[in-house]
Order: C-alpha cells, then structure tokens, then sequence
C-alpha cells in the first residue's frame, strides 16, 4: 500500500500543471456541453412581462485606440426610466466594442457587449448582451431592437432571469420589453 501511494505521488508530480489544467477545463466543458447540445430551445414559461420606458441616455464616449470604431471604445450613459407601475428610477450603462467590423447582412456594424442596470427604489434589474451598432454610433438606430439577456436582479425581483427587447422610438427615447422567466 505505502508504495502504491510513493509511486503515484511520482507519477502526479511528473505531469506538468498545464496538463493538469486543460484536463479539468476539457472535463467541465464536456459536463457543460452535455446540458444542451441540440438546436431546441430550452422552454420555461414567463411569468412577469412588464415595460420599462427611457427617456433619451446622456451619453459619455471614449475612444481607447485608433480614431473611430476600433477594439476597446466604450459608451458610457444613464438616463431617466419609469416602470409599468408609474415608478421611476434610473437607468446605466455600458458598451464596449468588441469587434469595430464586424459584417451581418451585408453591413459592417460595430459588435458590443452591453451591460445595463435598471435601478429602482425596491429592486434592480441587471442586463448583458450582445449589441449591434452602425459604426462610429453610439446609440441604436430608430425602431431598431436588440435582445439581451437578463441575467439577475435584487429586492422584488431577486434572481430574476429572461429576455428583454430593446428599442429606440423616433423620439430619442426607448422601451424596454421585460421577459421574465
């Protein structure tokens, strides 16, 4: 028995960490893969949906590196919002370009991940997702919709997880189509 354990402690410190790593990470992918693998969507039914209306964002850009679209640039905002309820809060946020062109339908756009916090008096709501841009604009085109995901939320809507739908009015406004599962 003593050998036993001697000469496996030999053999695990002979293979180098990185090994050891990728090993564990390639283990935990294939769990994670297991889940979900085919193209049907996982169903659950939605139990909250609600609006949220924007008034038009003050906006703060900077520009990281090369003068126009390029890797790096943020969007930084806030603006006024008002729920379905008649409360009102406020509303911040913040884009980073991930990719300055990026080509769907035939058009360069800039893709950004978006991070939003709708935040009331009794609960937030935190939003991330992908966003697409016409480049060097840092704020959607009228009527245009993007979807994230919500991904959290805290008070009255603690743990909260959905979708919302995202879209800019004529105005210089938005509204916010909540799906909460």
């Amino acid at each position: 028995m003593l050998i036993y354990k001697s000469s496996t402690r030999k053999i695990i410190k002979s293979i180098p960490i990185n090994v050891v790593l990728f090993g564990l990470m390639l283990s935990l992918n294939s769990c994670a893969i297991g889940f979900n693998i085919s193209n049907e969507a996982i169903t659950s039914t939605i139990t909250h949906e609600f609006i949220i209306h924007q008034d038009a964002p003050k906006l703060e850009q900077i520009d990281h590196a090369n003068p126009g679209a390029s890797h790096g640039d943020e969007v930084f905002f806030t603006a006024s919002i008002k729920d379905h309820k008649g409360n009102e809060g406020l509303l911040h946020g913040a884009l980073k370009t991930l990719s300055a062109n990026h080509t769907t339908d035939e058009n360069f756009v800039e893709l950004k991940s978006g991070q939003l916090i709708f935040s009331f008096d009794n609960y937030q709501l935190m939003v991330m997702g992908r966003t697409d841009y016409e480049l060097n604009t840092p704020e959607m085109n009228v009527d245009n919709q993007q979807v994230r995901a919500v991904v959290g939320g805290t008070g009255k809507m603690i743990g909260a997880r959905g979708q919302v739908v995202t879209t800019k009015n004529p105005d210089g406004t938005y509204t916010h189509h909540f799906e909460i599962l």
